[in-house]
């Protein structure tokens, strides 16, 4: 069975980190993704990442 997208994140086709985490001096908190063909994000473990939908 292949994976399928959590409730939310049926409608973000794509996603990109907050572009403060993004510019973040945290190597970690830069390594969030969010994977639009299976509408899942990736965060490292311990981390809080907030995304923003990019057109």
């Amino acid at each position: 069975m292949g994976r399928r997208p959590r409730p939310g994140t049926d409608r973000l086709h794509r996603g990109a980190p907050h572009p403060v985490q993004a510019a973040s001096a945290d190597p970690v908190v830069r390594q969030s993704t969010f994977d639009s063909a299976h509408g899942s994000f990736i965060v490292p473990a311990r981390t809080v990442a907030v995304f923003v939908e990019t057109a």
